[in-house]
């Protein structure tokens, strides 16, 4: 699902590509910033790096996810596309447009949920079973699970794979507890879920992008030693 960290070529695009030497990687979130894609197009060489590519508009090379023109950042010539949806819908639709030919990528959006228990704010032990629980579930797919600390040098952030069956058990001792209590008695951590789905990824672009949907839900807590 991932690929190596691309490297910096000054102004390489798509210009004089064919579609099958680009690779693309879209992902649509659905999340606590609103609905938002995410488009990185590159070029691999033969020792596998990928070199981000940045698109040919001049040429009439586009991007779009549901119809909408995708907006162009870069960083250190490291291209991104995306662009914010005003509503969630049941299936996404990225598009590479080259020369008439469309390359699409779809992909089905998986079922939101809502994040139950622990309640924002709730306090617990590090020391204690931690329960989480979802509603509704997803029978017989998983999801993923991040506690992310505010501050790492109080606990360690952990990221677990769970069977989506809308509870789950962390046995005492999953989450660290790594700072000097004299110091630091509360830490707030972000405990999120992650559900993803995978979509098609046409035959006629680079082998090894992929297409994505996910949908994210957070509470944030306080552990104690």
């Amino acid at each position: 699902m991932s690929i190596a960290a691309p490297g910096c070529v000054d102004d390489a695009s798509t210009c004089e590509l064919k579609p099958g030497d680009i690779l693309i990687t879209a992902g649509v979130t659905d999340g606590v910033d609103g609905i938002r894609g995410d488009v990185r197009l590159y070029l691999q060489d033969g020792d596998g790096l990928d070199t981000s590519l940045r698109l040919c508009r001049e040429q009439g090379d586009l991007l779009t996810l549901n119809g909408i023109s995708l907006t162009e950042s870069s960083v250190d010539n490291i291209y991104r596309y995306t662009t914010a949806l005003n509503a969630a819908t049941s299936a996404y639709e990225f598009r590479f447009t080259r020369d008439g030919q469309i390359y699409a990528m779809s992909v089905d959006a998986p079922p939101t949920f809502e994040l139950v228990t622990p309640i924002p704010g709730e306090v617990f032990s590090v020391s204690d079973d931690l329960s989480l629980s979802w509603s509704p579930l997803w029978p017989d797919r998983s999801l993923n699970l991040r506690a992310i600390p505010d501050d790492p040098s109080c606990l360690q952030p952990v990221n677990l794979d769970l069977d989506d069956t809308g509870v789950t058990v962390l046995p005492a001792g999953t989450l660290t507890w790594s700072a000097d209590t004299s110091q630091a008695a509360e830490c707030p951590v972000t405990l999120e879920l992650l559900r993803v789905q995978e979509g098609a990824y046409p035959a006629g672009l680079a082998a090894g992008g992929w297409v994505q949907a996910r949908v994210v839900e957070q509470v944030v807590a306080i552990a104690t030693p």
